[in-house]
């Protein structure tokens, strides 16, 4: 298992340990304008110092392949169901490492239909992905997309929120729940983020991700590519 990563998405090498979470304003609805985080908004969004951990919830999700756009690679530690690019100190000024985009394929942690649960899942995303200890807080947030998408040949629904950070860099986040495609009905979730800055992906690499994760069974991460110049990540 490779070392842990913070930050940014504080790498999402980590599945999310601890239970303390905050929620920006708005209950679950995914309104347009930003909105100011609660008071309780000084609460790290729930992963360890130092590491997004590989914890107690939510649970990797199995089955599904998501791409490796060019220059971002497979997170080995979670099996390959995570991808990251450009790893960097982190802004807290304690010489953790962060990155500046990552995506990860979870089970959905609520219940409910696919807008509900893509609604609910990006404010766990956004204080995850940039915790207040690493990143100073949440200061803000607005509603960049927000709608159905088509993702594994099927139909999800995603929303991306920009948001600002107390701490350089502000960030793009984004949940995309869909049903998965064994029929199961399983609602899984792809959370991502990325950075605001030059040496990120490019924000385009969000819909590659989407657009490029499908079905599969698990083998090893390998070569190839498709039209968007990606590889697997399985």
């Amino acid at each position: 298992m490779i070392a842990m990563i913070t930050g940014a998405a504080v790498l999402v090498a980590a599945l999310l340990v601890g239970t303390v979470l905050f929620f920006l304003p708005g209950g679950t609805d995914d309104e347009a304008g930003d909105g100011k985080p609660g008071p309780d908004s000084s609460e790290d969004g729930g992963g360890q110092p130092g590491e997004r951990d590989r914890g107690v919830d939510p649970d990797p999700a199995r089955g599904v392949r998501l791409p490796v756009p060019e220059g971002w690679e497979p997170s080995e530690d979670l099996d390959g169901i995570a991808v990251n690019s450009g790893e960097y100190t982190c802004p807290g000024g304690d010489g953790k490492r962060c990155v500046r985009g990552s995506s990860l394929v979870i089970e959905a942690t609520t219940q409910g239909d696919l807008a509900e649960v893509a609604k609910r899942d990006i404010r766990e995303n956004a204080v995850r992905s940039y915790s207040t200890e690493t990143f100073g807080g949440i200061t803000s947030h607005s509603v960049v997309t927000s709608g159905r998408t088509k993702i594994a040949g099927e139909v999800g629904y995603r929303v991306r929120w920009k948001i600002e950070n107390k701490l350089n860099p502000d960030a793009y986040v984004e949940s995309v729940a869909f049903p998965h495609p064994d029929g199961s009905g399983q609602i899984l979730v792809v959370r991502s983020s990325i950075d605001l800055h030059a040496d990120s992906p490019p924000l385009s690499d969000l819909s590659r991700l989407i657009a490029g994760l499908r079905e599969g069974d698990g083998g090893p991460s390998g070569g190839g590519s498709d039209d968007g110049g990606s590889r697997e990540a399985v």
